[in-house]
């Protein structure tokens, strides 16, 4: 994933994604100024080796350069680009920094990169897990949380953790979002393993001080010094996002036995009781054919409303499965406004066809709009899709963004979108897929029309 981008390839990849012909119908159009035609993109490494669902935008910086990371074997692969999407040159090696110890672990099996997130002085924190990866719902390998945190330049920094920038957590724990506060402390939404399989994962949430312990005055309340979501045999539960409020509270998303979880924390990681029924909210689509739902970001707009963006997988795996919105207003209750009751479904595949539609991530714009992102598809790699929704505030799809409020995007074998980021009035979205053997990474970015 060296810097230059494949110019090559992104032309068949336009020619793939008919984002031209597209352009005329949309009230948003793919950005010529940026890379080429609005996209950018490039090799990760071969697809034996991936060990993460997609490539995330991690974040943007003060100079308008976004940070693109992914996972390939034994290693994370961390690149940034320019506001015209070239590569910083800058940055680590020609753009890129690759990143293969983790301060002293060994356990190089499935070296997931799962958030990251850019700090006010531009160090660039990021968080996953190596030793363990999921084969059919069951996790193989016993997990070891990693955090590793980058000087601007792409050097690791060597304020945090061990010298090298890095720190390793051996209990069984593996890192899936991160939220920095104004502090400099921060929080990691996780999982913890009940047993080396892993059949059943617990969701957790840590706290950090700025140079990558553990902060004392988090859970203290608490015999592990952290807070437990318990799942069940066979049913995993997920801490999947974490949003820090304006006064400091905390939001959590994630999934408990197979609903969809919410939670709202007080800044010493106590339940805010005014929420939801005691800091919580559990819910569940009211149909016989929900299997599980996840809620997999979490997003405020600007009313303080809160938007949790995921899926609901069937019982019936003839029946598809769909996307899932939801709004809450800010005591946890369903905003009965947007949507349907204050929910959303996307089912971008057939409904009699099977396969699924997964949402996991969104974005809200300036004018409350809600951007979410996923695939959508059966389950083998060459028949799933990206895919790009725009949704009006009220819940309804805007049916001026290219074909009905939805873009389907097809690069090759397995596409996926992964992640959503809104900069002013310009939209990015990050993803993967498949080419000869090879994953690759997109980043592509709207502008308004």
């Amino acid at each position: 994933m060296h810097g230059g981008v494949l110019s090559v390839l992104v032309a068949w990849m336009l020619f793939l994604s008919g984002g031209i012909s597209a352009r005329a119908s949309a009230d948003f159009a793919n950005d010529d100024s940026f890379g080429q035609g609005g996209l950018v993109a490039g090799n990760v490494g071969p697809l034996d080796l991936s060990a993460t669902i997609a490539p995330r935008i991690l974040a943007r910086d003060d100079h308008g350069r976004v940070i693109v990371g992914a996972a390939s074997g034994g290693r994370w692969v961390v690149s940034r680009f320019l506001a015209n999407g070239q590569a910083d040159t800058t940055f680590g090696d020609h753009g890129s920094v690759f990143v293969t110890n983790w301060a002293g672990s060994t356990r190089i099996i499935g070296a997931n990169l799962t958030s990251g997130a850019i700090r006010p002085d531009g160090k660039i924190l990021l968080v996953g897990y190596v030793g363990s990866v999921p084969v059919n719902g069951i996790r193989q390998g016993i997990a070891v949380m990693v955090m590793k945190q980058l000087l601007p330049d792409g050097a690791p920094d060597p304020t945090f953790g061990r010298k090298d920038g890095g720190t390793s957590w051996s209990d069984r724990s593996g890192g899936a979002a991160v939220a920095v506060r104004p502090d400099g402390r921060f929080l990691v939404g996780a999982f913890k393993q009940l047993s080396a399989t892993g059949r059943t994962d617990d969701g957790a949430l840590f706290g950090f001080l700025p140079n990558g312990r553990r902060d004392p005055s988090f859970a203290s309340f608490t015999k592990e010094g952290s807070i437990n979501i318990l799942g069940a045999p066979g049913k995993p539960s997920y801490a999947l996002d974490v949003e820090i409020l304006r006064s400091g509270k905390i939001l959590v998303c994630g999934a408990v036995r197979g609903r969809v979880l919410l939670m709202k924390l007080n800044k010493d990681g106590s339940y805010d009781r005014s929420f939801g029924k005691g800091g919580r909210v559990v819910s569940l689509p009211q149909e016989r054919k929900a299997l599980v739902a996840a809620a997999r970001d979490i997003e405020v707009d600007r009313k303080g409303r809160i938007v949790a963006t995921g899926f609901v997988d069937p019982r019936n795996s003839a029946q598809a499965g769909y996307g899932l919105i939801l709004r809450f207003r800010k005591d946890g209750q369903r905003d009965r406004s947007f949507g349907k009751n204050g929910t959303v479904r996307l089912n971008a595949t057939s409904p009699d066809g099977g396969g699924a539609t997964r949402l996991y991530d969104a974005a809200i714009d300036r004018t409350g709009a809600i951007w979410v992102t996923g695939s959508a598809g059966q389950a083998e790699r060459g028949d799933r899709h990206a895919i790009i929704a725009r949704y009006l505030p009220s819940g309804k799809k805007d049916p001026r963004f290219f074909k009905n409020g939805v873009l389907h995007i097809r690069l090759g074998d397995a596409s996926v979108g992964s992640a959503t980021l809104v900069d002013k009035k310009k939209i990015y979205v990050s993803g993967r897929f498949d080419q000869g053997g090879q994953e690759h990474y997109f980043l592509r970015r709207f502008r308004p029309s």
